[in-house]
Formats: C-alpha cells, structure tokens, sequence
C-alpha cells in the first residue's frame, strides 16, 4: 500500500521509507523519506519530544537549546518565512530507512501480537491490506520477547552405583523445625535414583553432611564415590576440596544456570509436593 504525504498546495507526495537519524547530535526518529519534496521539514513537537531540549524563536532567529545546561546546540535563521537551520541539515539515506507497511503499522497499535492474532483482527474489523503488503519479522519483537532456548533433556546415566552423585541444598525454609533446621541437602545416586536427605541448621553444614554421607555410602557398597555434581555454591567449596583429596571428581554447574544441575533441582520439587501431601 503506497503511502501520501499532503502538503499545503495540495500535492500528494510519495512517501518512500520511514526511518531514524540524527540531526548534529539530537534524535530524530519516524523521519519520513520523501525524494519529491523540495525542503527538509522538521516538527518541533518531535524535536522537543525526542530530545531533552527547548527552541526560541523570535522575530529573525530560533535556538534549539539543552534544558538542563541552558546550552544553545543549533541556531536558525528567519529565511522566507522559514526558521533555516545553520549547516545541520540531516543526511537521510533511503538505504538506511525501514518502510513500514500498513500490517506493521497496526502490529506495534495493537501490542505486538503473532501475525496470527493480527491476521484476524485485521479481519474481524475489516482492514484492507495490499496483497504485496508483507510483513513477517518485528525487532522490537525479538527485544523485548527473548527468552532462553530450552535446554536439551540429558540422556546419560550411571552404569553402577556411585557412579555419579547429585546434591543440592534447599532452604531456607521460613518455618524452622522442631528441631531448628531451616535447610536441607539431598544427595541422589544417578544410578538407582535413591535419595538421602540431611538436614541443616545453616548451610556451612553441607560440609559435615557430606562426610557423614561419603563414609556411610562407601561403607555400605564398598566402593568408592567417583563424581559429585552440584551448583557453584558457596557452601560446595569445601566439599569440593576433600572430594578432591579423595580422589572424587567434583563437577560444577556454570553460573545461573541451573538446568545443568536439573535432576538435583527437580528432586527438590518431588521433596515438597511428598511433604505437602504426607501433611494434607
């Protein structure tokens, strides 16, 4: 859909892009690209709305001023019956422009909703849009509604017990216990999936938890724990050192990222709805 700009006589003139520049070092944006126009026209209301600024005018001058320094940026003199900017006159390059069709028009008016739900809308209101009007990609889009990727299910698993080891601490809990424990640490082996649960008065006491937890586990199968998998916590630095010392290699998750500590993370949630459930 061509697109008009009317001017004082009359004449309807082309409107070939829309675009950003800059005039000296002020915004100008929604600048139209019209090749057939014989004058570069600037809106005041714009200038002032996209520029921390003020303009004066008197009888044969105008000053584009900074409102906080009182600082003149521009200077324009009266020619014609026009305010004539000093040697400013922005470079529209038509390569540089972004045209906006009708369909992206009513995309950013409506929300920014999926082409889908503007396809009906457009519809159900009877909007006419040109065949040759297309419109699939919107940046501000892709700004403003990034999200991370999902991450990839892993389908690795321990051969034997002790393998492979999970743990995390949870808490802390904002009812204490009976017994005063606001935390806990769970420690799940990646073979038989069986869960052992310590709880914690403050979280510097994983450290014991693990000792108590090593011993016991070795013991108990005669076999040594080969990986720990956990997050970069705090609290993990020790652990991190006697695994180590032992002989045990400690993987960490990277940080903020969860997800590689996933079955740990999603043996919390299994944890509280048990508990929740056992209560009801």
């Amino acid at each position: 859909m061509v697109r008009i700009l009317l001017v004082g006589n009359g004449e309807k003139l082309k409107i070939i892009a829309l675009g950003s520049t800059k005039l000296s070092n002020l915004n100008l944006h929604d600048v139209l690209y019209v090749p057939e126009i014989t004058k570069n026209l600037l809106s005041i209301s714009k200038l002032t709305a996209d520029n921390n600024i003020l303009v004066e005018f008197d009888a044969n001058f105008c000053f584009v001023k900074d409102k906080l320094t009182g600082k003149a940026l521009l200077k324009g003199k009266l020619k014609n019956g026009l305010y004539q900017l000093s040697d400013v006159s922005p470079q529209i390059n038509k390569d540089s422009c972004v045209y906006m069709s009708v369909k992206e028009n009513w995309h950013r008016k409506l929300g920014h909703p999926n082409n889908k739900v503007l396809e009906k809308v457009l519809k159900d209101c009877n909007v006419k849009i040109s065949s040759s009007d297309k419109f699939t990609f919107c940046e501000a889009c892709q700004f403003g509604k990034l999200h991370l990727l999902p991450f990839k299910s892993s389908s690795s698993h321990a051969t034997e017990i002790l393998d492979l080891i999970h743990t995390n601490v949870w808490g802390p809990t904002p009812i204490l216990s009976s017994s005063g424990f606001k935390y806990y640490v769970h420690f799940i082996d990646d073979f038989s999936r069986f869960t052992w649960i310590f709880p914690l008065k403050q979280k510097s006491e994983t450290i014991h938890a693990f000792n108590q937890f090593k011993a016991m586990v070795e013991n108990q199968f005669n076999k040594k724990i080969k990986i720990i998998q956990c997050d970069g916590g705090g609290e993990y630095k020790p652990v991190q050192k006697i695994a180590t010392e032992s002989g045990t290699l400690c993987r960490m998750s990277c940080p903020y990222t969860s997800q590689q500590n996933g079955r740990a993370e999603r043996k919390h949630r299994h944890i509280a709805e048990l508990g929740l459930t056992l209560l009801a």
